[in-house]
């Protein structure tokens, strides 16, 4: 496959993307059944897999920004285009997993149909003006069934700002330097300020400006493999180093807390978390390379990355379900047969669930 290094698209980049996709799945595996029904107690093997691949959503962002080429649109028409590409898929299909998840659990005797609401009403305006609004009783609802599409929500808060300050970023390096590090110092003061936001608004500064770099790097090409087999991998031994060394140093770096930049963590990490970005990136897309020449595993997670934004909206949802049905419950300390199972299930639903409905849209076209 050694000429798709030369398309438009890297189809290593969407390897990457699939691998990504399968480790989240692996991760929230052995964490969706803790104590309060959050993954708030991430012990022995999944704190090791969190550890190890914790740059898994600051990659998500870089790439979100690596793509990014000027067409000479106005800032309007390129906000238009990134919101219709991530919005109305993700509140159609966030509704209708609601509908199914609340009329499943209100089968299940375990909330009532006020709570649901009160649940969909929170997941739309976020934690903070929810708290406020005494609308937050059934977090846990929320946490496992949509909770990781937070990602989502940051991403298209975060866009507002990419777009408006990409062009500039790109004219030159000292106005590179400048948006990000402008952008990364708004984000750790309102950190240092406790500041938090709907729709992680406060985040989105330091979001932005990880697209902002992947911008950057799609531009001069910079991850297209042109180097040597021999450096490249000495590249990326150096990089996952210097990765996990400010894991130890940063033990709550950046994205490290939930996959989010939040409030556990301080001014220094979110720039820090920039690093953790480039690194991880360089990362993934240098081990993805090889695996993309594999033909079955390859085109798999090829078929599974190009899906990653679909994956994060249902898998939650189809976990927290099947999971239940099957009476599968998570153990956090050890790499169990039911954290297996679960990962197996999950893995296996989510792609039946994305060949269906790549069915019906393929159906749809041809009529």
């Amino acid at each position: 496959m050694a000429e798709n290094l030369t398309k438009k698209r890297m189809i290593e980049q969407d390897v990457a993307k699939g691998l990504a996709m399968v480790i989240v799945l692996l991760t929230h595996s052995l964490t969706l059944f803790t104590t309060g029904g959050r993954d708030t107690e991430v012990t022995g093997v999944a704190l090791i897999l969190t550890a190890a691949f914790a740059f898994i959503m600051p990659f998500f962002v870089f790439m979100a920004g690596y793509n990014y080429r000027d067409k000479g649109e106005s800032y309007g028409t390129s906000l238009k285009k990134r919101v219709w590409q991530l919005v109305p898929q993700f509140f159609m299909l966030a509704t209708a997993l609601w509908v199914i998840m609340g009329a499943y659990m209100m089968i299940r005797g375990e909330i009532s149909l006020a709570n649901v609401l009160k649940s969909y009403v929170a997941f739309w305006i976020g934690d903070p003006l929810a708290a406020q609004l005494g609308l937050d009783a059934s977090r846990t609802f929320v946490a496992q069934g949509l909770g990781p599409t937070w990602f989502i929500k940051y991403l298209i808060t975060a866009s507002i700002i990419f777009y408006a300050v990409v062009k500039y970023a790109l004219s030159n390096t000292k106005n590179l330097f400048i948006v990000i590090f402008g952008l990364l110092s708004i984000s750790a003061i309102l950190s240092a300020l406790k500041v938090e936001l709907i729709w992680g608004i406060h985040d989105a500064p330091a979001v932005a400006a990880i697209m902002v770099t992947g911008a950057y790097f799609g531009s001069k090409r910079l991850l297209n493999g042109e180097e040597s087999a021999g450096i490249r991998w000495i590249n990326c031994a150096i990089v996952y180093v210097v990765y996990y060394a400010l894991g130890i140093i940063f033990p709550r770096i950046g994205m490290f807390s939930s996959g989010r930049i939040d409030m556990v963590v301080g001014p220094v990490e979110v720039f820090v978390t920039e690093f953790v970005a480039i690194a991880g990136t360089y990362f993934m897309i240098c081990i993805c390379r090889p695996l993309s020449r594999v033909r079955g595993i390859g085109r798999f997670l090829q078929w599974f990355g190009r899906r990653s934004l679909i994956i994060l909206i249902v898998h939650g949802s189809i976990m927290r379900i099947c999971c239940d049905i099957m009476g599968i419950t998570g153990q956090p300390n050890k790499l169990g047969m039911n954290n297996i199972i679960a990962f197996a299930m999950c893995l296996v639903i989510t792609s039946v669930f994305l060949l269906i409905r790549d069915k019906v849209k393929e159906n749809k076209v041809k009529k």
